[in-house]
Formats: structure tokens, C-alpha cells, sequence
């Protein structure tokens, strides 16, 4: 069953200018990671994904990174991303040091499109502040 939102993702996915990180968040199983899975399957864009939730030696190599450009390298070096690809990270509330990244991740890796799932993602937007 396809939805709007797998067009929408299609869309997003396939504009060589949208260099947003997306997140995608909602409750557990509700077919976020089906739906990103389903979409990367269908366009012809190379994509390296990970379920961190699953995957815990990915999750502890991307918590003793020290920062972006460590992960960056881990990514490459290790992992074989490639320029004009996809990152899929699922579950990514998992890693605290991730959601460090996110801008680093739209600014300084344009050429790097960067998908985030998770039921809890929090953590990935600034907490809201209280002016007295």
C-alpha cells in the first residue's frame, strides 16, 4: 500500500538540490523504516543503511567518534559511503553522539543525503528555552 508520503519521500530523495537531513519520527512500527526501505529499493540512488537498534557495533563506533569528521571518515573508510548517496540511519535515537552531527550533516555534507528514524528523536532538536 503506498501512501502520499512515499511520493513525497520519492521527491525529496531524487532533488539533487534538497540537501535537508530528514528525520523521520513516530511511534514504534508504524512503518517509518518499511517506508524509507521501500523507497530506496525503488530509485536508482546508492544508499548504506544501519539499524542501530539491531546494530550495536555501529552504534559504539559512532559513539567514540569524537566529532563530524571522525564520523564522516567512519562512514567512508569504513562503511564504503560514496559522494551523491544515502545515509539511513535507523533508530537513531539510539546514538547521543549522533544527533550532535545533524547540522554538520546538512552543512558541511551536501553531497550526502541523510535519513533519521526514530520513535523518540528528541534529543535531535534543541530543547526550548524559558526567557524570564
Amino acid at each position: 500500500m503506498k501512501r502520499d508520503i512515499h511520493s513525497k519521500l520519492v521527491a525529496l530523495l531524487t532533488n539533487k538540490k534538497n540537501s535537508d537531513v530528514l528525520i523521520i519520527e513516530g511511534a514504534r512500527q508504524v512503518g517509518k523504516s518499511y517506508l524509507v526501505n521501500s523507497v530506496l529499493k525503488e530509485i536508482s540512488v546508492p544508499f548504506v543503511s544501519f539499524d542501530l537498534e539491531k546494530d550495536g557495533k555501529i552504534r559504539r563506533q559512532i559513539e567514540k567518534t569524537e566529532n563530524f569528521e571522525d564520523f564522516k571518515n567512519l562512514m567512508i573508510d569504513q562503511y564504503s559511503l560514496k559522494h551523491n548517496s544515502i545515509l539511513f540511519i535507523d533508530e537513531a535515537q539510539e546514538s547521543k553522539k549522533l544527533a550532535t552531527y545533524v547540522k554538520s550533516m546538512k552543512e558541511d555534507w551536501p553531497q550526502i543525503k541523510v535519513i533519521l528514524t526514530g520513535s523518540s528523536m528528541n534529543r535531535f532538536f534543541p530543547k526550548k528555552q524559558e526567557f524570564l
